[in-house]
């Protein structure tokens, strides 16, 4: 048996609340991936050493490559497939006990992003009306259907292994729109992959 041992170490950039951390990822694998039929990393348990630094313990992958570095095509569109069956499981009962994308913490990252107008303004004249529609309109993004999400569903935290994708890096995994993955995954696809 091949192990993945991701430990916490001493860092505390949780991101505004958007990075939950090895413990959040650990209930994540623990009370929704485990009992998915969906394809995951199996997960093992989680350690807690001496010095209170955590490990979470799944599967390793032997022999898989990260979805960015894999340059078939198909492997997108399933990449795409098995995020869209998880959160139509889940888009009329969203598990419970897990954060939640709502108004309030859309709110934090717009206020960050104002915080440095007048810096960024002057590179990006166009910031600031999008700052206003983005204010005007977050009630949109808050109250549109809401699924589990895995919040950063990009090819580099998708492995593929014989033609079958496995995400990993659950800690900003929420309650929020499925866009959200949708537009992580597709971030940066050249045009062959955006055809398929």
């Amino acid at each position: 048996i091949y192990l993945c041992c991701k430990y916490s170490g001493d860092h505390t950039q949780y991101s505004y609340g958007h990075r939950g951390g090895v413990e959040y990822e650990t209930k994540i694998y623990k009370n929704i991936l485990n009992k998915l039929t969906l394809s995951s990393a199996r997960f093992y348990g989680i350690c807690k050493e001496r010095n209170k630094e955590s490990c979470l313990v799944i599967g390793y992958l032997k022999g898989s490559k990260l979805l960015k570095d894999a340059h078939a095509p198909r492997y997108f569109g399933k990449a795409a497939t098995w995020i869209g069956n998880l959160h139509r499981k889940y888009e009329s009962n969203p598990p419970r006990g897990i954060k939640v994308y709502d108004a309030d913490y859309y709110m934090i990252w717009l206020k960050e992003v104002e915080a440095m107008l007048n810096t960024l303004k002057k590179k990006y004249s166009w910031l600031p009306a999008v700052c206003s529609y983005f204010r005007e309109n977050v009630h949109l993004l808050a109250g549109t259907s809401q699924t589990f999400i895995h919040g950063e569903y990009y090819t580099k935290n998708i492995l593929v292994k014989k033609g079958i994708v496995y995400p990993i890096d659950w800690e900003s995994a929420a309650i929020g729109p499925g866009e959200i993955d949708l537009a992580s995954l597709i971030e940066d696809w050249d045009e062959e992959r955006k055809s398929i």
